[in-house]
């Protein structure tokens, strides 16, 4: 023992020895090269009057350097730290600029001032669709009224996987931002989901099982409620997709009705405050089979509408992404089969596309389909072809189908007919992040202008 304490003790030594003996020294920049700025840093900043606005950026290397803090181009400090009170209710630019040797570093962020909510009352509704990958840059806030975040996934212990601190924050000021701009948000609640289609794992049945359980469904609950609160969002949609399985049937019918009505228990359709409802609704894929959402009718009376994610068929021949004919025939469908009226009713565009991509000589089935296909959003489609906006289809590889802005089977020609239907509800772009911001070009702005102008 005595032998093992001298044996640790010179080992000890040794290795203080050895730390005592290296000089660390700090990274060396060139002349030429950036300096480096450390800051937690959002690109859209929202605050309200009286607030402060207090920032400390690190930068290295320090000496050489010179910073400062800029408000709408004018600077407001040349430390590194920033304490700046809100006063009024105009919007800024602010960035802190890090400069050596002439070469700049920045972080620049849009701030905006909380106001008072004032909704939007267009003819028709236009909700735009945004990941937990987005951000408000992705927003074409001029061309919706209502906004749905997807997706909240539901794991088997009854409550929801949340995305990182980070991107938490993130949506926080984008449902700030939207606030600011009159527009409704909702946190999508599905089952585990493939994007960009929307599409359920095959026979995953996680969200039907924890609704048919009567303690994992009140544990759902309560975490749907605690994320509305902590998100200051405006209700909740329920996306049922877990039709893609074996028994091509939805297993727990009665248990999604009751899910509903606890989750309209939970958020009554009239609030206190500035936004004075709630909104509770369901989405729906397309599907072969899709009489089988037709018991959604049985809390008709809950949901504020339904969502038909009229896009994406696939068959093993090549086929169209998203005719227009889906239109009228899920109107009717689900008017007379589900008792949905057409007020409640919302008409989805999907931002992507389906690329077949068939080797020759290959013979085509359900079991290796996947691996020959590619799902392109829309702005990627865009920069394959510059008249892709205008049409459906592209000539590509065994054929690219995806839905455009006009033209036929397009956001415009759906559009025209849901103005022509008498008093539908609207329509909703899936996704927003994946849709071009060019007048000539998005779907969001095609869907609005039609609607509403």
């Amino acid at each position: 023992m005595k032998t093992m304490k001298y044996l640790m003790g010179l080992l000890g030594a040794l290795v203080l020895a050895s730390c005592a003996g290296e000089k660390v020294s700090d990274p060396v920049f060139g002349p030429d090269e950036t300096p480096y700025i450390y800051m937690e840093w959002s690109s859209s900043q929202v605050y309200s009057v009286g607030d402060v606005v207090k920032f400390t950026a690190q930068v290295s290397p320090l000496e050489g350097t010179s910073v400062r803090w800029l408000i709408d181009g004018n600077v407001v400090s040349t430390t590194p730290s920033i304490e700046y009170t809100i006063e009024g209710t105009e919007g800024f630019t602010l960035r802190f600029e890090a400069e050596r040797n002439g070469i700049v570093n920045y972080r620049q962020a849009t701030v905006a001032i909380q106001v008072p909510f004032v909704p939007k009352n267009p003819a028709h509704k236009v909700m735009g669709v945004i990941t937990t990958d987005g951000n408000a840059d992705m927003v074409q806030w001029d061309y919706i009224s209502h906004l749905l975040i997807t997706s909240f996934q539901v794991t088997d212990a009854g409550k929801l996987a949340l995305p990182d601190d980070g991107k938490l924050a993130t949506l926080k000021t984008l449902v700030s931002l939207a606030h600011n701009k009159g527009v409704y948000v909702q946190a999508d609640v599905t089952g585990i989901i493939n994007m960009p289609a929307g599409s359920g794992l095959y026979n995953s049945m996680v969200f039907q099982t924890v609704v048919a359980d009567d303690a994992l469904r009140a544990s759902l609950v309560a975490d749907i409620k605690k994320l509305v609160a902590d998100l200051d969002l405006d209700g909740v949609n329920v996306y049922v997709n877990e039709l893609n399985c074996d028994a091509g049937a939805i297993q727990e019918k009665d248990a999604i009705v009751q899910f509903i009505k606890d989750l309209r228990a939970a958020f009554p359709a009239v609030r206190e405050g500035e936004r004075l409802k709630y909104l509770v609704t369901a989405s729906v894929p397309r599907a072969w089979n899709s009489y089988e959402f037709y018991f959604l009718g049985q809390a008709e009376a809950e949901l504020d509408w339904i969502n038909l994610l009229l896009f994406g068929a696939l068959d093993l021949t090549p086929c169209d992404f998203a005719p227009d004919w889906y239109v009228n025939d899920f109107y009717a469908n689900f008017l007379n089969a589900a008792g949905f009226p057409y007020s409640k009713q919302m008409v989805g565009v999907g931002a992507f596309g389906i690329h077949y991509q068939y080797p020759d000589g290959v013979t085509i089935t359900w079991g290796n389909q996947d691996q020959y296909l590619g799902w392109p959003t829309y702005s990627e489609i865009l920069k394959m072809d510059a008249s892709a906006s205008s049409n459906c289809y592209l000539n590509l590889g065994s054929g690219l189908y995806y839905t455009g802005a006009t033209g036929t089977n397009s956001a415009t020609s759906k559009a025209l007919i849901v103005k022509e239907t008498p008093e539908s509800a609207g329509m909703f772009i899936w996704c927003v992040d994946y849709d071009s911001t060019s007048a000539q070009t998005s779907l969001t702005q095609a869907v609005w202008n039609t609607l509403n102008l």
